[in-house]
């Protein structure tokens, strides 16, 4: 029997989601660390990485729901994975949470 969309969409949401709990707990340092770790060679990532970054948490009804780095362009962060967002362009998954990453 097929999977229902619903169960896999709380299936990734159940481990995505801890994952980001335990990222949101990361101080700008530790994140730049992490990050810079994750992405050894994505060039477009490591330059924003090197700039003075704003870190935006949003937090909806007491839980944390997205990161965000900015500095012109955006690291995004949620409970899906982590995202790229050019100044000017669209968000695109770069790395999809699942059973196998690890802080």
């Amino acid at each position: 029997m097929e999977e229902r969309a619903s169960d896999k969409i709380m299936r990734r949401y159940n481990v995505g989601y801890p994952i980001l709990v335990q990222i949101s707990k990361l101080d700008k340092d530790e994140l730049r660390t992490l990050l810079t770790s994750i992405f050894t060679n994505e060039s477009r990532i490591l330059q924003l990485l090197n700039l003075d970054f704003d870190v935006t948490m949003i937090v909806k009804n007491y839980r944390v729901d997205e990161i965000s780095l900015s500095y012109y362009d955006s690291i995004i962060i949620d409970w899906m994975g982590i995202y790229l967002k050019l100044e000017h362009g669209s968000k695109n998954l770069l790395v999809e949470f699942n059973e196998h990453f690890k802080i």
